[in-house]
């Protein structure tokens, strides 16, 4: 059958496990592919902070920065209180995102709008509503910090790639668990 969750702007998405599934072909347990999946993900969010400061603060301040987004209670309270997969891997793409913007805006580089794109597009699939509020912050970053259109640009089309992404299943889509 096609599974789809409760509720599209709340609920994970498959990309939320995209780092798990390796894991769990090559015959780990669900728990330990998970648990390593978090690990994957903090590791990601760590470099993709340290990536995008590298340049701008140098090379122990941005080193410092990615601790501190490890620590950042808020990614704790999401790993350790919340246990969302989902919320992690948004959380995780978005510093990569950022950096690949700043290295867009700086170079044009088409490998930096490639790592936007892909980002943008993971958090797409794995929780819509963080991945809404992420591209809304991506777009605002690339216009008023970094002043680059075509960034913009990036940023706002792979947002709508991964909306128009949703529209399929949106009408399939189960009630929600929550009500308004």
């Amino acid at each position: 059958g096609l599974a789809t969750t409760p509720d599209l702007w709340r609920g994970m998405g498959r990309g939320a496990f995209l780092l798990a599934q390796p894991l769990l072909v090559l015959g780990a347990s669900p728990v330990v592919a998970v648990r390593v999946t978090f690990a994957l993900a903090l590791i990601l969010g760590a470099l993709g902070i340290y990536v995008w400061l590298h340049p701008r603060v140098g090379d122990r301040a941005a080193g410092l920065a990615g601790l501190v987004y490890v620590l950042l209670p808020t990614v704790l309270a999401t790993v350790y209180v919340r246990g969302s997969v989902a919320d992690v891997m948004v959380v995780a793409l978005l510093p990569l995102a950022l950096a690949g913007i700043a290295s867009y805006a700086e170079g044009r580089s088409l490998t930096a709008a490639a790592v936007v794109v892909l980002s943008v597009l993971w958090m797409w699939t794995s929780q819509a509503g963080l991945a809404l509020f992420a591209t809304l912050l991506l777009v605002a970053y690339a216009a008023w910090v970094e002043r680059a259109w075509l960034a913009v640009l990036v940023a706002a089309v792979s947002g709508a790639a991964g909306l128009a992404r949703l529209l399929p299943i949106w009408s399939i889509r189960g009630p929600s668990p929550v009500r308004c």
